[in-house]
């Protein structure tokens, strides 16, 4: 059931809403898209939509440390550690002025999981699936609409199946299952600075997983996950912008079989607060900066139960992510 558990919460408890990030500027700046020609790159945007024709280059890591205490019902307790690493390529190209593609590739080079009482751990390695997503801004703030309103929409296939590690196999970190991101963001610019509200769902499908070392399998229902958050970003200096921001995100309850067993593990739907700060560094005027961003989440008394005849509880929860990235546009 733990190994079940773990694999279940490591999928995606902790989202990162990569997509749909998209504003403008701090300060109002003098455009000429009335007359249709492109506005001038600003840097300022966390979520910069490239002009017609150009082409933008992100990379970036990410650190993750989760920290997860269970308990069952007869109060017996276990605390896991959850680390990983994760790096990412963006590759961006502006359609028009208000319609972005993006083409997503990345891949973990470890993530390992160690019981803290029983001292064993698991590690995965291995290539993510690929994900394109398109972004489009299709109302602009102005004097008749105080803010901008953003529609996101990602996708990432099926890949291959997920191979769950245990202490003698490696598994590697294949999703099992496809994805699909919805997002909304409304974002209004200030003279200070600006604010941002994201609304998004993310659909899981159904995931197929297979034991590394026994080859057993395991199916997890689709769910999905809501997320809300909200920012706001105020300029420091000429190059230096720091972002803070709140968030909630619902994750719906989780349902996976044991096809050998027949024995099924749910975990209650629960509700995760998040804290984002984030610091944007201009390196080259209009084309590179630098993101350094952090992201802190928790959640607590999440509900288990198993068809085996054992239940408990993951008692808490809690994750930091430490995330640095590079963009330039050409």
């Amino acid at each position: 059931m733990l190994k079940l558990l773990v694999s279940a919460l490591v999928a995606g408890s902790f989202p990162v809403l990569a997509l749909a990030q998209a504003n403008q500027p701090a300060e109002p700046v003098e455009t000429k898209e009335s007359s249709g020609a492109p506005r001038a790159p600003s840097f300022v945007d966390r979520g910069y939509l490239l002009p017609r024709g150009d082409f933008s280059v992100e990379l970036g890591a990410t650190v993750n440390s989760t920290t997860m205490k269970t308990e069952t019902s007869t109060l017996i307790e276990r605390e896991f550690r959850i680390t990983s690493s994760n790096i990412k390529a963006n590759l961006s190209y502006g359609i028009v002025n208000d319609l972005n593609v993006s083409l997503i590739a990345s891949f973990t080079p470890n993530s390992q999981v160690e019981d803290q009482t029983s001292f064993s751990k698991t590690t995965s390695k291995g290539m993510n699936e690929p994900a394109i997503g398109l972004a489009y801004r299709f109302l602009k703030q102005s004097e008749a609409m105080p803010f901008d309103v953003m529609l996101g929409l990602l996708y990432s296939p099926k890949g291959a199946v997920l191979k769950s590690a245990t202490t003698t196999d490696d598994g590697n970190v294949a999703r099992g299952g496809d994805e699909k991101t919805i997002a909304f963001a409304f974002y209004r610019r200030v003279n200070a600075g600006e604010f941002g509200l994201t609304l998004s769902y993310v659909a899981d499908g159904e995931v197929q997983e297979e034991d590394a070392t026994s080859g057993d399998k395991t199916e997890r229902k689709a769910k999905g996950r809501t997320n809300l958050f909200g920012t706001a970003q105020f300029e420091a200096s000429e190059k230096f912008y720091v972002m803070a921001g709140l968030g909630l995100s619902r994750t719906e309850e989780a349902k996976s079989t044991n096809l050998s067993t027949n024995a099924v593990v749910t975990t209650d739907a629960y509700v995760t607060p998040s804290f984002l700060g984030g610091l944007r560094i201009i390196a080259v005027p209009q084309k590179a900066f630098v993101d350094l961003g952090i992201t802190v989440s928790s959640a607590a008394d999440i509900k288990t139960a198993s068809t085996a005849g054992t239940s408990g509880k993951i008692k808490s929860l809690s994750s930091v992510d430490f995330s640095a990235g590079v963009h330039v546009e050409f």
